[in-house]
């Protein structure tokens, strides 16, 4: 989910125009995401949290396989 989280943030910021407005002239947190580093920042962390969440669960996996 997290992995997909920013590209869906993305279309929901983005995907109309009146959306978008009434997104940016909210308040905090919602009125940066109009543009700058605090939404990269949010498209990044969310992602990285994405792969790092992915990883975990491989390697628990991986780890449980090895105990059978």
């Amino acid at each position: 989910m997290f992995l997909a989280s920013p590209f869906l943030l993305l279309w929901w910021i983005h995907g109309d125009y009146e959306r978008y407005v009434w997104i940016i002239s909210g308040p905090y947190p919602y009125d940066n995401f109009g543009g700058g580093p605090f939404p990269l920042f949010m498209y990044l962390s969310l992602f990285l949290i994405g792969l790092s969440l992915a990883a975990f669960a491989v390697a628990l996996r991986v780890a449980l396989l090895r105990t059978r």
